[in-house]
Order: C-alpha cells, then structure tokens, then sequence
C-alpha cells in the first residue's frame, strides 16, 4: 500500500482521538417543534457553563474533521488512479503543511460556526427552561448546550440560528459532492487506465471499497440521524425523546470502533494478517458444526429475520386489539386506516418468513435469490416467490400513500375522507394498494428473470462460496454489464421503472407532509385539541415513512446499485435483507409508543387524557 498507510494511520489516530473526545463530552439532543439543543449530560465540563459550550462545539467539530479526512482520502485515490508517479508528490513538506491547515480550516470553520450562531442566550434559555425542568428535572440556565430557535423568538435569535444552520449544511453538502464527483472519477480511471498493472488496479479498488465503506459509515450511521434531529424543527416537526437519545447520540459514539475494524476486515493486506491458520481452523469447525441442508449464508442473516418475525407477531396483534377494543373512538375513522396497515405488517412477516431472501453481487451483476423455504425445490415458483417479496416493498409505497393523502383531506378536505372510507372509496384504495405490488412484482418477474448467462457467470462463486450448484437457485437478477444488448436494455428499463415509483412515491410524501405542516401552522378554524391530536397523527405517518425509507429501502436500494459503479457488495447487501425485515415489528412498536390513545392504555399505571375530542372525519 505504500505511503497511503500512513493516512490510514491518521485516519486510526483521529479516531483515538475522537473516542477520547466523546468519553470526555457525553452529549444529548432535546427537541421541540420549534428549536433544538445538543447539551453536556455528565462529564468533568458539566459545571463550567463557558468550557462545556467549548468543548461541545469542539465535539462538533469532529464531524467537519471526518468531512476533510475523507475528502483527503479521496483525493490521494484520484491521484494514485491517474499514476503512481503522482502520488509521490502528496507527501512533500509543502503538501503536509496543507493538509494541515486544510484540516484545522474545517474544524475551527464548523466548531466557530457552532460557538459562533448555536451558542445560547438568556432569550433561548427563557424558551427552554419549561422543557428542560418537566423532562430533566434541572435548571437550564446551569447546563452546557449549543442550540437553534427557527420560530416564535426574536428576529435576531432566528437569524443566528438559521444562519448557523445554513451555513453547517454547506460544509456538509460540499464535503459529500466532492466524495461523489472524486468517486466518479476515481472508478473511471481505474476502469480506463493503461499505466498501472492489473495487480496495482485490483488494490487499488480493494483500497477504493475499503474507503466507500469508510464514507457511508459516519455519514449513514452516525451523522445522518444526527442531522435529521437538527432540521426536523424547521419543519415543525418533533421527534421522540428515545430517538433523541439513543439513536442520535449512539451511533457517533460507535463511528470510530466501526471504522477501525471495517479497515481491518475489508483490506487484505491487514485481514490476513489479523487471521491466524488457528483462527481459520476454529471457524472451518464452527462452519461444519452449524452447516444446514439448505444454503448457508450466515447465522445473523439467517436467524435475526426469525426473531423480528417473532416480535412481529408479538407486536402487531397487540396494536390490533388496542385499536379494536377502543370503546373511545377518539381517532374515527382513522383507526381502520392503522389497523389496515398493522394487518399488511403481519402479512409481510409473514411474506419474509416464508421467503427468505438473500443478495449477491459482484462484477456488475445483483442477484436477489431465495436462500430457503417451502418454494426452495421448484425453480419457477421460487422465482415467482421472490418476485412477490420484492413487491412487498411497493406495496408499502401504496400503503403510505394512502396514510399521506387521507391526513392531507382529513385538514383540506373532510368531505372527501367520507366518500375514501365508504363502501366504494375503501375498494378503489384498494386497488390502488394493490396495483402497486402487482407493478412492482411483474416488473421483477418478466424484466429481471434468471438468465442462463447469470447462471453461468455466478456458477463458480456460488460452488465455492456455498457449496451449491446455481442451476438448482430461484433468483432474479440485474445484470448491469452483459454480452447480450437486450438483457442489459431489459435490466436498464426495469430498473429505471422501479427507481421512478420510488422517486415518485417519496417525492409525493414529501409535498403532501410539507402542505400538512403548513396546514397546521395556518389554520385558525381548528381548536387546539384538534390541532394536538393531527399533529401527533402527522408525526406518528413521519416515523413509520422514515423506518422503511432509512432502515429498510435505503440499504436496498445501496446493494442494487453499487454493482453499477463497479463496486463488489458480495454478501453484504444482506444487511439491508435483514433490516427489511425489521420495518413490520418497528412499525407497529412505533404506532404503540407514539400515539397517547394507544400508550397510554398500553401502560397500566398511565392515566388516560380524556379531553381530546372524536374526530369523525
């Protein structure tokens, strides 16, 4: 690998450092629709005011850091692409000493930008104090924190906030286009180049998914949740206290631990020497001791979809029964549209169970095959069976739909929402539902079928790899490289179809929950329960939009087109196999916790809030 160890090396030291400074600076987020605050827990800082703002601003910092580490990563890679001769050059003493001051320029950028527009005044405080004293039991005035105020302050309060806000989000979004324009380019010249040998090419693309991997990690796991919980109060928006938490802050505190061992595991030179010959006996062992008669893919992919199926159909029937035995009424009828939605999630566990999928992909080729099952024997059925579990995702697009546009007519207009849940409305719902699965599946049943080319180019790997002829496997595949012309337009089309449904369902969630925000804000001739009890429903449709969207479709979606690029996911698209089986118990979780006519007659000892009035429409 040359001198680019020595960035990897930097890479491991920042994340010491970066672990240091989160055991130092444990930090928490409050929201409320109208502002947030990333404040100081615990710690040696938590009694000094002044340096705990510091240090959390310090803290933030550390993500701009990540930014411009990985930005430097790639371009190190663009320039080994383009010949090893150029990459000498990035170590002279003149390049360091930029880096340097390219590094301190995005720390001291994002932390100023923190300590500069976030920090909190006596006016801020003022607005949060109630919160903070019903929710921590503490005086705000006496706790470290960072915060933003969007609305209902003073003008200059909100243009700090939004400027701060505006500003963090550039950095942010300069530092991933340029991840995306420099990974372009890089798989371009890797794909193109004449000056280096095919053994430089092949590390350098290990090298090259090692550092994709290193990118998607902060960005997917750590700071993307983090940011959703900054810029939901633009929107009017609260999100629960546990996301708050546990999911904002958790995920940063793992970041560095992640990074190293995905250096560890994904890069040869390092892999194998962290494996011994004993290490390998030991897991050939275990391999034979757990080995099943059917296709073994991994004990986690293979077990953990078994234990949400359990929690499925622990969780759903539970919202069934506090839905229908709802003497209160309080939602109308609504509860009919979340009670159709909790028998789909026992229908799709369901589904999953009896369709274990799993996905593979390597040299521009995705497979999505059925790993086990009753349909496991008869390839025609297996393929037809994987297809429908594939169009279980559309089908939770129709479903959202209908939650999205019955919230927008329940505020614009009422009438309407009588005529969608009379007799007539309730079979054209339906149909719609059910179009979108029947897309969705012929799609994938006539577009993406098994070829005998995608047998022949997978044979080997699936011998050696799973001890399995492919012949005897029911997949579909997408083929993004292909001798035969019409495959790949077949593919093309088919893909492209699918991403448009997909763009076109979350386009459409979107501008309807955008207008329904507005809506709320707005409107005078809605009394304040009512506006409470839609408010609640609106945030409850948000969570269960963004579990299948970020947990579930996204990873998908990440393992179908990698391949494209030229990038090998092997057996790691099986992540987002497991996480979409999540989605039917998380949803149902969701429903329960969120909603206080459900959570409160779930917990025994909560009294139940009896002045929020029925909503018929």
């Amino acid at each position: 690998m040359g001198r680019y160890r020595y960035l990897l090396a930097m890479f491991a030291i920042f994340n010491i450092l970066y672990s240091i400074l989160e055991l130092l600076t444990p930090i928490a987020i409050e929201t409320t629709s109208t502002w947030f605050s990333v404040f100081l827990t615990d710690g040696i800082l938590d009694n000094d005011i002044f340096l705990g703002r510091v240090f959390i601003s310090l803290r933030c910092s550390f993500i701009s850091l990540t930014y411009a580490i990985l930005i430097i990563h790639f371009v190190y890679r663009y320039f080994v692409a383009l010949g090893y001769s150029n990459s000498l050059n990035f170590f002279t003493e003149r390049n360091v000493s930029l880096i340097v001051l390219f590094l301190s320029f995005h720390g001291l950028s994002f932390g100023g930008i923190c300590e500069i527009c976030l920090r909190p005044d006596d006016e801020t405080r003022e607005i949060m104090s109630n919160v903070f004293k019903e929710n921590h039991d503490v005086s705000v005035y006496e706790v470290p924190m960072l915060t933003a105020v969007f609305r209902n302050s003073s003008k200059s309060l909100m243009f700090r906030s939004w400027s701060g806000m505006i500003a963090l989000t550039l950095i942010s979004t300069y530092a991933i286009s340029s991840y995306i324009i420099l990974g372009i380019k890089i798989i371009y010249k890797l794909k193109n180049t004449k000056k280096l040998s095919k053994r430089t090419i092949i590390l350098n693309k290990e090298l090259f998914k090692t550092l994709i991997v290193q990118t998607v990690i902060p960005i997917i796991g750590s700071f993307l949740p983090t940011f959703l919980a900054w810029y939901v109060p633009i929107f009017g928006l609260n999100v629960p206290s546990w996301y708050n938490y546990y999911v904002c802050t958790v995920p940063l505190a793992a970041f560095p631990f992640i990074d190293a061992t995905t250096m560890m595991f994904i890069i040869p030179a390092y892999r194998q020497t962290f494996r011994s010959k004993k290490f390998d006996e030991y897991k050939n062992r275990y391999r034979r001791l757990i080995h099943l008669s059917t296709m073994h893919i991994n004990w986690a992919f293979e077990y953990i979809p078994k234990l949400f199926f359990g929690l499925s159909l622990i969780f759903n029937p539970i919202f069934i029964y506090l839905n229908i035995s709802d003497s209160r009424k309080v939602l109308g009828k609504y509860r009919f549209v979340l009670l159709a939605f909790s028998i789909f999630n026992s229908i799709y566990s369901i589904v999953e169970f009896a369709i274990p999928v799993a996905v593979y992909g390597r040299d521009q080729i995705v497979l999505v095959y059925l790993a086990e099952g009753p349909f496991e024997k008869n390839i025609f059925l297996g393929q037809l069976a994987v297809s429908i579990r594939c169009g279980f995702i559309s089908l939770s697009y129709g479903i959202l739909t209908i939650h999205f546009v019955y919230r927008y007519f329940a505020l614009f207009d009422p009438k309407t929402n009588d005529k969608l849940t009379s007799k007539s409305g309730i079979f054209y719902l339906f149909l719609f539902f059910l179009s979108h699965g029947v897309v969705w599946t012929s799609i994938c049943e006539f577009m993406l079928y098994s070829t005998t080319e995608a047998r022949e180019r997978v044979k080997d790997t699936f011998q050696e790899r799973y001890d399995t002829d492919i012949s005897e496997v029911s997949f579909i595949n997408i083929m993004w490289k292909s001798s035969d012309k019409s495959s790949m337009i077949r593919c093309y089309t088919a893909i492209i179809i699918l991403t448009l449904i997909s763009a076109v369902s979350i386009s459409l969630y979107c501008t309807l929950g955008y207008k329904i925000v507005r809506k709320l804000h707005s409107a005078k001739t809605i009394s304040n329960n009512t506006k409470k009890l839609h408010r609640q429903l609106f945030k409850t449709l948000v969570i269960q939009t963004l579990i299948p969207l970020v947990i579930s479709f996204m990873p998908c979606m990440v393992a179908w087109f990698l391949p494209f690029l030229g990038l090998d996911i092997w057996n790691y698209g099986n992540i987002g196999v497991v996480a979409l089986s999540a989605f039917p118990f998380l949803d149902a979780l969701a429903i329960i916790l969120l909603l206080p006519v459900y959570r409160n007659r779930f917990k025994v000892s909560t009294t139940r809030d009896t002045s929020i009035r029925t909503i018929s429409r």
